[in-house]
């Protein structure tokens, strides 16, 4: 864990310091989703973090359900071009 804590000590540091409710961002990147090891890790210590702060919020980002768009050279030319002088390829980027 964090700087030599535990689960258990994370959680005692941040319960009673911490007034403020947390936004959690949970980024799911492997194929198994649910099945996934790191998947289950990181709902359990999710779970754990609610129960200290209850009404924190929690996003979740499911790259194999909703893949982030690969940026392909138009994309990056397109960046790099005036408006006026993008090809038809770019202009939709």
């Amino acid at each position: 864990m964090a700087g030599g804590r535990t689960q258990r000590q994370l959680l005692a540091f941040y319960h009673p310091l911490s007034p403020f409710l947390m936004q959690i961002l949970q980024i799911v990147a492997s194929a198994q989703g649910a099945n996934s090891y790191s998947t289950r890790l990181s709902q359990g210590i999710i779970d754990k973090l609610l129960a200290a702060q209850p009404g924190s919020t929690v996003v979740v980002r499911d790259l194999a359900q909703h893949p982030f768009p690969y940026l392909k050279e138009a994309h990056l030319q397109a960046y790099f071009t005036p408006a006026e002088n993008r090809t038809p390829t770019q202009q939709y980027h």
